[in-house]
């Protein structure tokens, strides 16, 4: 008999569909509100996508996941992405600037 697991923590939400003993199908939820953390987790090099994604036929469709989701957004949510950007961008900035008031005795 199916049976559905969910794993609802931040930031990687995603489900399972149990069909049988050892057949699964997952799915992946990603909001405006967990996209960063998507991004940098399917990031090559940075993320741990080499080690958890499964599903890609060789290293180098994994490789290209962040690229290919990222033009996805462009093609079918480019509002989404320059939110999710601009938010990042002032959070680096916010961050450079304690930075150099903390360390800067002026």
């Amino acid at each position: 008999m199916p049976s559905v697991s969910t794993k609802p923590c931040h930031p990687l939400r995603h489900m399972a569909l149990n069909l049988e003993p050892g057949v699964a199908v997952t799915q992946n939820f990603v909001s405006a509100s967990n996209l960063p953390h998507v991004l940098a987790f399917l990031k090559p090099g940075k993320g741990r996508s080499d080690r958890l994604v499964s599903g890609c036929e060789s290293h180098a469709d994994r490789a290209r996941l962040h690229e290919r989701f990222v033009q996805a957004l462009e093609r079918e949510r480019p509002e989404v992405l320059v939110q999710v950007r601009t938010q990042e961008d002032a959070k680096r900035r916010k961050v450079r600037r304690l930075c150099s008031s903390r360390y800067n005795p002026l």
